[in-house]
């Protein structure tokens, strides 16, 4: 069976004269439609297919076989930065007496993490790879998954020509079949290899996922420069995202206004931060999200 995309598929589907970061699905031309419905299948999470996508490939670039992937555990300075990032967390949270739900959930999780055998994606220098931001693409999944479909009817000797014409209920029906036949070991041997040789696909794919990090890091680095301006810098601590034990919690920052201490997290579009969870009359959470030029605040009553 042939699974993702191969090099003849690949240099088939490209053309060279366009760029396509942040516009994979652009690559299929005849089956781009397609290939766009399946990410809004997985970004809305139709029958839950958001989560069985991201399980996929968490398996996929967690696949020590094909992939560089180590055990986050103690004395690993890539665990202790992490580690010392939450303990920063928690004493902030104690100071201001605020969020004890979270405190005392961190107290959990310095007891825990040692034995829990987190997994993360290293690249050559042994550092943080953004492959690890896979699970959460979902403009890559898509990009992948497509391949994947097709290869799966093609083998079955489906007709493709319809493709287009699927409506979501559809696309969920045969992304969910796909899905439960567990390609992930042919997907990771397949998916290392493109990156490994095709100059042209580890940049478009790598790309995107480094374009939408850096549009991220780039939008909290505004807002948390906003907030130094309005609260002063001693009142304002941010976090580092990649792979932070701090972000579990979903928090990307904290923000004391008035002496009251506010977890917050910041994204690039609305949507309802996690961290809200532990919204109580000693745990006051905000979320920012960017609108047009405007940075929005918001917070649960």
């Amino acid at each position: 069976m042939k699974i993702v995309i191969n090099e003849g598929q690949f240099e088939s589907i490209i053309s060279e004269s366009k760029t396509h970061i942040s516009q994979l699905c652009s690559h299929y031309k005849d089956k781009s439609k397609f290939c766009e419905t399946l990410e809004t299948v997985i970004k809305k999470n139709l029958k839950d297919l958001r989560n069985a996508s991201a399980k996929f490939f968490e398996s996929v670039i967690k696949n020590p076989n094909y992939f560089n992937v180590i055990t986050l555990g103690p004395g690993n300075h890539l665990y202790e930065e992490r580690l010392l990032e939450l303990i920063k967390f928690k004493r902030v949270l104690e100071k201001y007496k605020s969020c004890p739900a979270i405190i005392e959930s961190i107290s959990n999780a310095i007891k825990t993490l040692p034995k829990k055998g987190l997994k993360m994606n290293i690249d050559d220098n042994n550092e943080y790879s953004i492959i690890n931001r896979l699970n959460t693409h979902y403009t890559a999944q898509a990009y992948l998954l497509t391949q994947l479909i097709i290869d799966d009817l093609q083998n079955k000797s489906e007709d493709l020509s319809k493709l287009n014409d699927l409506n979501r209920d559809e696309v969920a029906i045969i992304l969910d079949k796909v899905l439960s036949k567990n390609y992930s070991d042919e997907v990771a041997k397949s998916l290392s290899e493109l990156i490994n040789t095709n100059e042209h696909f580890k940049k478009d794919l790598l790309g995107t996922l480094q374009r939408s990090r850096d549009l991220g890091n780039s939008f909290e680095d505004m807002v948390f420069q906003k907030l130094r301006e309005k609260y002063g810098d001693e009142n304002v601590v941010a976090f580092s995202g990649d792979f932070g034990f701090v972000d579990y919690f979903g928090v990307d920052g904290v923000v004391i206004i008035n002496g009251v201490l506010h977890p917050v997290q910041i994204s690039t579009s609305m949507k309802t931060p996690k961290l809200f969870k532990y919204d109580s009359e000693n745990c006051k959470t905000r979320g920012y999200y960017k609108s047009g030029n405007k940075i929005i605040m918001y917070e649960p009553i």
